[in-house]
């Protein structure tokens, strides 16, 4: 399986070849050496899948092709999923519809996506090109708008709003709770978001964000930086919190200034990782079409 986890080095040898020599930890603080036991390697085993290699023993191939690199790799690392060191799979793909399946069968089995490489492709440390592509998945929810952010670009462009505050909705507390901040919609969608609201200046003062809708949960943290504070707060009835969909790579466990559920362990909840405005969801209305901090919990955890 996979661990959220740290990689410990047992030992310094020019090679390796079993679980002796490498641990996984994943707790803090770090656990010596010595003192891992055979029940943290029973518990924790680990599997260590190499994808590339720059160098084997003294020889440097980062110069060859990406088909060089994994032919080489082939020929010296175990392909069988059962070892613990081995090689990651490939799929030679030569059309888009081969693609398509692959990358639907991977996320069906829970993973993020696909990299697509190409395989005439040079390792270029630091570079930035098509020749690798990540292809990943995207989790939809639909949070309630609680917040509208300005720039000072913003204003000058002639834009209602620079940003949203989004919003879950807690189940236990009976509040809205802050998710996360992102970019503002085409005008045209500001325009019919304004429509549905009603909202209270802050002027980017915390103390009259709180003061604004106590139907809301904010984080303290949002107070220690200023620009993450919003200009307006949305004060509509919760029946009626216009909902937006909102797309994202995942669900985190986070403590940052937006982030929701901030009881779950040390004071930390949950955010969202890359979230973006997807569109405006006019058939959904309030906290009954919404997504709760539950359901983002459980998404965390992986059981929806």
């Amino acid at each position: 399986g996979y661990y959220q986890a740290e990689l410990a080095g047992m030992k310094n040898k020019d090679n390796f070849s079993n679980l002796d020599e490498f641990i996984a930890v994943d707790s803090r603080p770090k656990l010596r050496y010595e003192n891992v036991t055979e029940g943290v390697k029973r518990d924790f085993p680990l599997q260590l899948n190499i994808f590339d290699a720059l160098r084997i023993e003294n020889d440097v191939i980062a110069n060859l092709p990406l088909s060089r690199r994994r032919e080489i790799l082939e020929n010296i690392v175990s392909q069988d999923p059962e070892e613990y060191v081995r090689l990651t799979k490939q799929f030679n793909v030569s059309n888009e519809k081969e693609m398509q399946e692959l990358f639907l069968n991977a996320v069906s089995k829970g993973y993020e996506g696909l990299i697509a490489k190409d395989p005439n492709s040079l390792y270029l440390p630091g570079s930035v090109n098509d020749d690798w592509m990540k292809m990943k998945d995207w989790l939809t929810l639909d949070l309630a708008i609680l917040g509208f952010y300005d720039t000072d670009k913003s204003i000058n462009n002639g834009q209602l709003f620079s940003a949203m505050l989004v919003g879950s909705y807690n189940l236990e507390t009976k509040k809205f709770e802050t998710v996360s901040k992102i970019s503002s919609p085409s005008f045209e969608d500001q325009k019919k978001i304004y429509s549905l609201v009603e909202f209270v200046n802050t002027d980017g003062d915390f103390n009259k964000v709180l003061e604004a809708n106590d139907e809301i949960y904010f984080n303290p943290k949002m107070q220690k930086i200023g620009k993450k504070v919003p200009n307006r707060i949305v004060v509509n009835d919760p029946r009626i919190m216009p909902i937006v969909e909102v797309q994202c790579l995942n669900v985190t466990y986070s403590d940052n200034f937006h982030s929701c559920g901030n009881c779950y362990e040390e004071g930390m909840g949950h955010s969202l990782r890359i979230g973006s405005y997807k569109r405006l969801r006019e058939d959904k209305l309030g906290i009954k079409d919404m997504n709760t901090t539950q359901d983002l919990h459980e998404l965390y955890l992986g059981l929806k």
